[in-house]
């Protein structure tokens, strides 16, 4: 039974299918309680309530999560995608045409976590649809229709799109060679102010004011709103070596050791943002040498600074998560220089193992944004790799200016 035990209820409101919904809610309402009680949406089935069976499963900006495992508060500043948002997808005709179902309590669930894979990765090989599927269960039907409808649409999102193999070559840059404060977006949480805020990231109050020009009266805030972080730990990050986008808060649905031993990997394994930095600044110094290269050393130290802004913010999370950021992996292996491409008195060899690096590191962020089920680590992640991929773009551009290949 979907039940919360304290009787206080606070007012929201939240996204749900596009539309804002006003509600009364208790601090301990699981969004699959609010979803099913106040608001009649009951495509969203409560069935293990541990986040095992996936029968639950909604979108909360896009990606697939479990509402028996996340606080109706959570949602706030989030968009909330239900099965009753959907409305005839190819996803959903897929499932019927191809007979992915029997009894049909857990399809709504199933039908939310593959229409997300088919947005997320249309190009989805057997392996990742495999991993996408093993979160949720089906007790009275074999997977493979499943995922035959799963494939059926993706055969044909590709078949009217067929470059979307190679989208990212197409991305168009539009930065300006200027210098600009790192910000990031804050959702105002129950009990916050900006005084509170402003000590939490270590701000002067009036910059913090300064930076939200759309709060009139910076005494009165409210949970919901959003805000800009400027980050000026790391102000001095240079525009041209980072996408202009604005980066997700640093927040996590709850304490989980094993995500922190995954982001451990990320921040202080063999393929970390660790490596990724002593490995471009031993490049930029190498480069400096010669006169030739200084553009490009400039561009190895560049980056070596956006990998920082990186290497903090997954320390915040590693830190909200309960564990601490040593400078170990998931397993508690301690990080070593062995892990460093040198490639010493050879710069086109530099490049082309920075450029391998990248796309290791992307790899990696991909899988982990598979294994997190938490949508506030998985938006972070998803938007570092969104730098990784320019700068796989920056340093392919020298490449073949000065290597030829």
């Amino acid at each position: 039974m979907l039940v919360s035990r304290s009787q206080n209820k606070l007012p929201m409101e939240i996204d749900i299918n596009g539309e804002i919904k006003s509600i009364m809610v208790r601090p301990a309402d699981t969004l699959l309680y609010v979803l099913r009680n106040p608001l009649g949406l009951t495509g969203a089935k409560p069935g293990c309530e541990n986040g095992d069976c996936g029968a639950c499963t909604v979108l909360v900006d896009g990606w697939p999560v479990k509402s028996c495992l996340m606080l109706a508060i959570e949602a706030i500043g989030h968009k909330i995608t239900t099965i009753e948002g959907l409305k005839d997808t190819p996803m959903q005709k897929s499932f019927i045409e191809n007979w992915a179902f029997q009894c049909g309590y857990c399809t709504s669930g199933f039908i939310m976590n593959c229409y997300a894979l088919a947005k997320i990765h249309p190009n989805a090989n057997d392996e990742i649809i495999q991993e996408w599927l093993q979160s949720n269960l089906c007790r009275c039907t074999s997977y493979a229709e499943i995922k035959k409808a799963v494939k059926s649409v993706l055969s044909q999102s590709n078949s009217r799109n067929p470059k979307s193999n190679h989208h990212h070559s197409s991305l168009r840059i539009n930065i300006r060679d200027n210098w600009r404060d790192v910000t990031m977006d804050y959702t105002i949480q129950p009990g916050d102010s900006f005084y509170l805020i402003a000590q939490k990231y270590n701000l002067p109050l009036n910059e913090l004011i300064s930076a939200n020009p759309q709060i009139n009266n910076p005494e009165h805030i409210f949970p919901g709103q959003r805000i800009t972080i400027p980050l000026s730990s790391c102000s001095q990050v240079p525009n041209q070596y980072r996408l202009p986008d604005p980066y997700p808060e640093i927040r996590v649905a709850g304490k989980n050791p094993y995500y922190a031993q995954l982001i451990l990997d990320d921040y202080a394994g063999k393929v970390s943002e660790t490596t990724a930095i002593m490995q471009y600044i031993h490049h930029h110094m190498e480069m400096e040498k010669t006169p030739s290269w200084q553009e490009v050393a400039d561009l190895e130290e560049g980056i070596s600074i956006v990998e920082m802004l990186h290497l903090e913010m997954l320390g915040g999370i590693i830190i909200l998560l309960g564990a601490s950021p040593c400078y170990n992996d998931g397993r508690q292996q301690p990080w070593t220089p062995q892990y460093v491409a040198y490639h010493n008195f050879d710069p086109c060899a530099q490049l082309r193992a920075d450029i391998q690096s990248e796309h290791e590191a992307i790899r990696q962020y991909q899988t982990h944004i598979q294994m997190i089920q938490d949508p506030f680590i998985q938006a972070l992640l998803a938007r570092i790799i969104k730098d990784e991929e320019f700068h796989i773009k920056l340093f392919s551009e020298k490449l073949t200016k000065l290597c030829g290949s």
